[in-house]
């Protein structure tokens, strides 16, 4: 089934050109092993971000790393939705991932791009101006998250991604719909 994700392109929206110029979205953790984030367990995951990351100093923070990837990397699933807020320009984009969970192999010059862990994407739609997006899901999108998180309900997103106008998707009555 297919599921809706939310995430956050760097802080300010600082790494969604480079995300869009190559067409995918991603997360962080450059040190971690791709491998073990597609198919290892969660608690090899868990042991591989304790050996690799020590700067994490408690149970939680890892912990909310470790889920972070999972998500990323095991329950986000090709032809899944990703939103993501671009700040500077005031729009979401609203992406459907085709890809596996990889490591980035391209631009490693630009290692200011925090984006190691990436995913390919398509744009199915423009890009809608906040002002217009679909207020319940502009909150799930704004509000306070870590770098990946589910976006609920899926049948809102899928709505918007194959047309319907962002303000008439909870519009209960047909005719205020046509």
């Amino acid at each position: 089934m297919a599921r809706a994700w939310g995430i956050k392109l760097g802080s300010g929206g600082r790494c969604v050109p480079f995300c869009e110029q190559h067409q995918v979205v991603g997360v962080g953790w450059r040190n971690i092993d791709p491998v073990i984030l597609r198919t290892g367990t969660r608690e090899a995951l868990s042991e591989h971000v304790t050996r690799q990351c020590p700067n994490y100093t408690n149970a939680r923070e890892r912990g909310n790393a470790v889920g972070q990837l999972w998500r990323f990397g095991r329950e986000c699933a090709i032809g899944d939705y990703i939103l993501y807020y671009d700040p500077p320009r005031k729009q979401v984009r609203i992406c459907r991932v085709t890809s596996d969970a990889q490591a980035r192999d391209f631009d490693l010059d630009q290692v200011a791009t925090d984006i190691w862990q990436c995913r390919r994407v398509e744009y199915p739609i423009p890009p809608i101006p906040i002002l217009d997006f679909y207020g319940v899901l502009k909150g799930r999108l704004l509000g306070p998250r870590s770098s990946f998180w589910e976006i609920r309900p899926f049948s809102d997103v899928d709505q918007i991604a194959r047309g319907a106008a962002p303000n008439m998707v909870a519009a209960s009555d047909p005719e205020v719909a046509a």
